[in-house]
């Protein structure tokens, strides 16, 4: 599956496993609703990892101070993302509205 080069997208709100819908743990993030693309909608947060190795700083949280999403790894090897850090104690990711 190729992904497209995009200059700018920006995560909207995102889908946590129903039983823990209300967890403030990043891992629990099962997809992120990206807008301002060619076709926005929900990808996997796996997908947004592999694209913001290749593309860094493409992606931006819609959340004022707009911080870019950035790749992690968990130290069980499962791929997701976060939002850069800055003065919030929280990440900002944990802050967009859940569907």
């Amino acid at each position: 599956m190729a992904l497209y080069a995009i200059l700018f997208h920006v995560s909207r709100h995102f889908v946590v496993n129903r039983l823990r819908y209300f967890s403030r743990n990043l891992l629990e993030i099962d997809s992120i609703y990206l807008e301002g693309c060619d076709n926005p909608g929900f990808f996997k947060k796996e997908v947004l990892h592999n694209h913001l190795k290749e593309y860094p700083g493409s992606i931006k949280v819609k959340i004022y101070p707009y911080p870019p999403v950035i790749p992690a790894t968990s130290f069980r090897g499962e791929k997701f993302v976060r939002s850069s850090p800055n003065d919030y104690v929280e990440d900002n990711l944990l802050n967009l509205p859940r569907e």
